[in-house]
């Protein structure tokens, strides 16, 4: 495996922007085609290039398909440079979680965002400690949303999750990969279609928590998924459905 430097980056961003093919980098620098590709893009997200973050495709799905009439705070980790904070805080109160100074900074220039600087994976649990309660949560990070879960549950009564899931087959799936997708979401086979098994999976999650996840829309765009669900804290009796004299009937 290839340990990436500065000196490598940069010579990786100098051979692309003469014209280079991903195949003459790699065999230039000495790297596969896809680790090539996949770190130039990922350098392109970091800084901020529309055409890897896809803030257009993202704002049209969330205002297509979220009530803001139901939102009133947001929950945003990863929240980056602000493209969809920007959004959000038109329509709610929105805490934002990045570990980027500058990138918070800006983030707390926005009107109507609170930013932390915080590893946003562990934020949530500081979250969950001081009781912290939110109408809509987005997960928009540059990798897999698997370790939030079930926690993130926690911070939803009712409300939305939005998170967005690299596609398989963008990386290569080697042996970390495969384990991953069997873990987290059950999946074995790497080239089948993969989306209601992702859905299964969060649905089983929130039920951990006693919340009801349903799929509320599913886009892909170019190299992610983004997904949508409408989240509800129901009792173990609604649930299953069971009546219990005294209680619920």
């Amino acid at each position: 495996m290839i340990k990436w430097t500065k000196k490598k980056e940069q010579q990786l961003l100098k051979l692309r922007d003469t014209g280079k093919s991903y195949a003459d980098i790699a065999d230039e620098l000495g790297i596969t085609i896809g680790s090539a590709k996949h770190k130039y893009i990922r350098l392109m997200q970091v800084r901020n290039e529309s055409k890897y973050h896809h803030p257009i495709e993202k704002t049209e799905q969330i205002l297509k398909y979220v009530d803001f009439s139901k939102v009133k705070r947001v929950y945003e980790t990863f929240a980056g440079h602000g493209n969809l904070s920007t959004i959000y805080a038109k329509y709610a109160k929105v805490v934002g979680i990045d570990n980027n100074k500058t990138k918070v900074d800006f983030c707390n220039s926005i009107r109507g965002v609170t930013c932390i600087k915080d590893d946003s994976y562990r934020n949530i649990y500081k979250q969950i400690l001081d009781g912290k309660r939110y109408d809509l949560i987005d997960i928009d990070g540059y990798c897999y949303p698997s370790r939030f879960f079930p926690h993130i549950f926690l911070l939803l009564n009712k409300g939305y999750l939005i998170f967005t899931f690299p596609k398989i087959g963008v990386q290569k799936c080697h042996a970390v990969y495969k384990l991953h997708y069997a873990t987290f979401y059950g999946i074995h086979d790497t080239l089948a279609p993969y989306k209601d098994k992702v859905v299964e999976a969060v649905q089983r999650y929130g039920m951990m928590n006693f919340r009801v996840a349903k799929l509320i829309n599913y886009t892909r765009i170019d190299r992610i998924d983004r997904f949508i669900f409408w989240v509800e804290r129901k009792s173990s009796l609604d649930i299953t459905g069971l009546k219990v004299k005294g209680i619920n009937y």
